[in-house]
């Protein structure tokens, strides 16, 4: 719709980003938004985001599409730094934090800034826009839960759901992130399908790294009378070719070196996590930017542990470090420690990347944030791999060790690799890569028994709860758990809990809380919310099979962790 494209071209013009760099391709994607599902494959640090903020503003003025975005994203960290910076972008323009605070909001575990999606933009997790749809409201979970006559507001959330725009941000990473995939991938068919056949609600699906089994079930969403749009970088569309010519010589003018290094152990030794911090000092003599990617929070933490003045970034960290760690990164000198959450959505630009081995469709994003930004002309990227560990089924734990195999091995023979663009004529560009590793993609299924819940209208929220807690692998639901770390005797009202949990706590799984010695419990006691040390009920809980369902019928709302243990455990202090 022109209507979008000349909103985005209005903000660029008039300051509301950083740079002022109009980007072709978004204008392009903007003008095909339409109530149909379009599927659009842009290079990493193209702006994507650029799509969810115009669109989502288009619902203060006449837009008879839809009523509101609601943006779908597979990390916190990455809704944080998105929200962080539309809002930033609207000061710049003039309005005022207040007035966001009424049209934006995220939306995510204890962080209820639209409880109902409600507002004209939310930001939300893939987990809790899933329970929404799954006529679960994460706010009424209790009741839904041991109420037998309440079947919850979910009606509410429901239509707020029915009458937007969904915009699926890298849902890929959803899909690959854990669980059997087989599993995932039927039952995220099964929300598409559901939304684009049944509900007909206009959706747009974008990513730097779109794979194949994603653009499959376009077709079958097609052969049921879906009006589908994929826009790719590099092909025809409607006689127009996707491409960003400027984009494409700013790519090309650009000078990264990338480096494969090869280790044999352990990969618990400190033999290799030493190749990273060697590696690493080694770097800083000649750059001010440094990217250090781990695939777990265990070895990022070995290796922050090791560096002086480096900054840590993963998901078991409490939100205000979390956000003061992504502000450290606007400096112009910084040294970052990450996991997989600086993967997508966080807008940081290196001069170079120590890296594990991992997945192509990972190494892609983690690549796309160096030299990221227009006047950054040239980068390296260091990629290790422990030989040992490509035999395992899954590699460091996490990653399809085959498909790690399969990446190296292509990229071990390409003398050139375009990191952002999809195809190079001296190399291999990322669609390439992608391509020699994927090539057998799972058929798509779907779950007829979810899509039967999904659409039943006498399938209550007690039903769809049941269901979900012995059946999902898509969703999280029942396994993380509200941490927080305070070493005091804490009493708060209860007016003040989520601000509290949003900056003293993080959302963990049961295997992470066992870990911690000592632990506490927070309760709600009448009007206030205090500490319990009870170490009977700590084990009772611990020894429950859904222990956050049990933890929601005793009124306990996390568990308690010291300073010095949860250090031990997110920093690698004392370990």
């Amino acid at each position: 719709m022109r209507f979008f494209s000349q909103l985005y071209e209005k903000l660029v013009r008039g300051g509301f980003y950083k740079s002022t760099v109009k980007r072709p391709l978004i204008e392009k994607v903007l003008e095909e938004v339409f109530d149909g599902v379009l599927i659009t494959q842009l290079p990493t640090g193209y702006g994507k985001t650029s799509i969810v903020y115009s669109t989502g503003l288009s619902t203060l003025f006449e837009n008879n599409m839809f009523a509101r975005v609601i943006h779908v994203l597979p990390l916190r960290t990455i809704i944080d730094d998105a929200f962080r910076t539309f809002k930033e972008g609207l000061e710049r323009i003039g309005i005022k934090r207040e007035s966001t605070e009424k049209f934006t909001s995220r939306q995510m575990m204890h962080v209820p800034g639209s409880p109902f999606l409600n507002k004209p933009l939310v930001f939300t997790t893939v987990d809790t826009f899933l329970m929404h749809l799954l006529k679960i409201p994460p706010s009424e979970i209790r009741k839904i839960a041991f109420n037998e006559e309440l079947y919850g507001h979910y009606e509410f959330s429901r239509a707020a759901i029915f009458e937007s725009l969904i915009v699926l941000d890298e849902p890929q990473q959803t899909i690959e992130s854990g669980g059997k995939l087989r599993n995932i991938l039927d039952e995220f068919s099964s929300f598409l399908y559901f939304l684009a056949v049944k509900a007909r609600v206009p959706m747009i699906i974008m990513s730097a790294t779109i794979p194949k089994y994603l653009q499959r079930l376009t077709t079958e969403l097609m052969k049921n009378g879906v009006n589908v749009k994929i826009l790719k970088y590099g092909e025809e569309y409607n006689g127009f070719r996707f491409i960003d010519k400027d984009f494409q010589n700013e790519e090309l003018s650009k000078q990264i070196t990338t480096n494969i290094y090869k280790c044999k152990g352990d990969t618990r030794s400190d033999g290799e996590i030493q190749i990273f911090v060697n590696k690493v000092k080694e770097l800083s003599q000649s750059y001010e930017r440094i990217l250090v990617t781990l695939n777990t929070v265990e070895r990022a933490t070995r290796v922050f542990s090791k560096l002086d003045d480096a900054i840590l970034l993963h998901g078991r960290l409490i939100g205000r470090e979390r956000n003061n760690a992504i502000s450290k990164l606007k400096g112009d000198r910084w040294i970052l420690v990450a996991t997989q959450v600086i993967e997508a959505g966080v807008n940081i630009s290196a001069q170079a990347l120590v890296t594990d081995a991992s997945s192509a469709n990972s190494l892609i994003q983690r690549a796309g944030r160096v030299a990221r930004f227009a006047d950054d002309d040239e980068g390296i990227i260091n990629i290790v791999f422990d030989e040992n560990g490509l035999s395992d089924e899954k590699y460091h734990g996490v990653y399809n060790a085959g498909q790690v195999k399969d990446t190296i091995g292509v990229l071990i023979k390409s003398n050139k690799i375009g990191w952002r663009l999809p195809f190079i004529s001296d190399g291999i560009g990322y669609q390439q890569l992608i391509d020699e590793v994927y090539k057998k993609d799972p058929i798509i299924y779907f779950d007829q028994k979810l899509y039967y819940f999904l659409e039943n209208p006498f399938k209550s929220s007690k039903d769809m709860l049941n269901h979900m807690l012995t059946t999902s692998d898509i969703l999280r639901l029942g396994r993380l758990i509200n941490v927080v770390v305070s070493d005091d005797h804490l009493e708060l009202k209860l007016g003040e809990i989520n601000s509290f949990l949003e900056e003293n706590g993080y959302p963990a799984n049961l295997e992470l809380i066992k870990r911690y010695s000592n632990l506490k419990l927070l309760a709600i006691k009448g009007e206030v919310v205090v500490t319990l040390d009870d170490q009977a009920e700590v084990k009772k809980i611990l020894s429950r099979m859904f222990p956050w369902l049990y933890m929601l019928h005793e009124n306990i709302i996390a568990f308690q962790v010291g300073r010095e243990e949860y250090e031990r455990l997110s920093y690698g202090f004392g370990a």
